[in-house]
């Protein structure tokens, strides 16, 4: 087997490994399924380039607050109904007037999703 044939075996090899691996990266942390306890109100966190934790849970009419702390990476928060700035720092708030299930990504980084599950009492 030559050389070159190797190297080439190599540098497909790692190709592969990285494309298998990639999907996994920045899609929140892993809850194993379980859904959250409700609560009046609930906070992610934005860091590493996900949304921690990927699925809050609030009562109707419960504020969900985001707060940036990923140094110096832009991010957003957009849902169906609210949208934040494309920012670095700070936070946003979002008040869920009606229960439903909540989907929201970061615009920039589309494998950083999120969830608001919004119910009655």
């Amino acid at each position: 087997m030559s050389r070159r044939f190797r190297s080439a075996c190599t540098a497909l090899a790692v190709a592969v490994a990285l494309v298998v691996a990639l999907p996994g990266c920045g899609g929140g942390d892993d809850d194993g399924g379980a859904a959250p306890e409700a609560s009046e109100n609930a906070r992610v966190e934005l860091r590493e380039i996900t949304f921690i934790p990927s699925t809050v849970a609030v009562f109707t009419g419960g504020t969900v607050t985001w707060v940036w702390n990923d140094g110096n990476t832009r991010h957003n928060v957009v849902g169906d109904d609210f949208e934040s700035d494309l920012v670095a720092e700070g936070t946003f708030r979002h008040t869920f007037d009606a229960p439903g299930t909540y989907d929201y990504v970061c615009t920039i980084h589309p494998r950083m999703k999120g969830k608001a599950v919004v119910t009655d009492r």
